[in-house]
């Protein structure tokens, strides 16, 4: 039996949607003859799982996966992840180009000043 954990992992799975049309294709020829989820579970375990027919083989492996994440694929979460960071990146970047104009500016101030106690 599985663990609460196992479970809960492969709840946070899905098949790809290229994989998903060959799980349908294959459950019509009547080649694939299990749940998605005994499915996923089985790639899991075995890496690679492939069911036959006199109509075709279907095979699958961990590529044909989806990690989901806040009820999107991982890749895609980590994209929009990346995509807020570069964007967080490029405002910090110019918030640092700032600080070091307005640095130099007081840097040259001082300067002048040092140089030129009248003024």
């Amino acid at each position: 039996m599985a663990s609460t954990m196992e479970i809960e992992r492969r709840e946070m799975m899905k098949l790809t949607p290229k994989a998903r049309e060959a799980y349908k294709a294959g459950v019509a020829d009547g080649a694939v003859t299990c749940s998605i989820e005994k499915l996923i579970a089985t790639v899991l375990a075995q890496e690679v799982v492939s069911y036959c027919s006199k109509k075709g083989t279907y095979t699958f492996d961990h590529f044909d996966v989806e990690y989901m994440v806040e009820g999107l694929p991982l890749v895609k979460r980590l994209k929009k992840e990346l995509e807020q960071l570069e964007e967080e990146n490029e405002e910090l970047q110019s918030l640092l180009m700032d600080a070091r104009a307005h640095t130099r500016r007081q840097s040259d101030i001082i300067d002048s000043l040092i140089h030129n106690p009248e003024r």
